[in-house]
């Protein structure tokens, strides 16, 4: 979505007239821009954080010659998503539409769960289709099994 088309919902969503939305949306972006320019951290609530990261040093190969250079430590631009915007996402992916469908999904784990040797998905009771252990069982090296708690 561009600045103009964000523009242009926020006058439809508010009833305002579009040059109104477009000079504030305008003056807004030039003084967040000002401010990241300046060092300052913004924080915008149920958006995110813009914050200014150091980047260590590091030793690069050089493509052309093959000679290794040091690059210099940097400040990088970082955005940190607010977490109303990392549930919206979460939900999003999903499919869930409310908390306590999202509880029982995350109860289920972060995504598909899959086993360790074969990354066969697991089922409701978390065994393998192909190992057909429950719980899991994994074989150490000299050969016994170990039951994992």
């Amino acid at each position: 979505m561009t600045l103009t088309e964000l523009a242009e919902l926020v006058a439809k969503r508010t009833g305002m007239d579009r040059e109104e939305v477009w000079a504030v949306c305008d003056e807004l972006m030039a003084v967040l821009v000002e401010q990241i320019q300046h060092g300052e951290d913004i924080k915008i609530r149920n958006l995110g954080r813009f914050y200014w990261k150091m980047a260590a040093s590091r030793n690069i190969r050089m493509i052309n010659t093959g000679d290794i250079v040091s690059y210099p430590p940097r400040l990088k631009l970082k955005f940190q998503p607010s977490k109303e915007l990392r549930k919206a996402r979460i939900m999003q992916k999903y499919g869930v539409t409310t908390d306590e469908e999202m509880i029982k999904e995350a109860g289920k784990g972060a995504g598909p769960r899959v086993c360790p040797l074969c990354q066969a998905a697991l089922d409701d009771g978390g065994a393998c289709p192909n190992h057909g252990t429950e719980p899991f069982e994994r074989t150490k090296e000299d050969g016994n099994k170990e039951k994992d708690d």
